[in-house]
């Protein structure tokens, strides 16, 4: 049973358990569940990608924000 305050969506976990079809899925006789499965794993890196620099920003803007607060 799923919990209501529990996330639909776990983007890292989504990608390692794409990474092994996906893999197979960029040859060129791959089949459709290969290639769909390749296309869901390189939108959620992405993803995972834009939130860690997001978060690397925000870190940054925090850092700067501590600099002008003691200046």
């Amino acid at each position: 049973m799923r919990c209501p305050e529990r996330r639909f969506n776990d983007d890292t976990r989504a990608a390692g358990l794409l990474d092994s079809l996906a893999a197979r899925g960029f040859r060129i006789a791959a089949g459709p569940m290969q290639q769909f499965a390749g296309l869901l794993h390189a939108q959620i890196s992405e993803r995972l990608r834009e939130q860690r620099r997001t978060a690397q920003l925000k870190e940054q803007l925090e850092a700067l924000k501590a600099v002008e607060r003691i200046s």
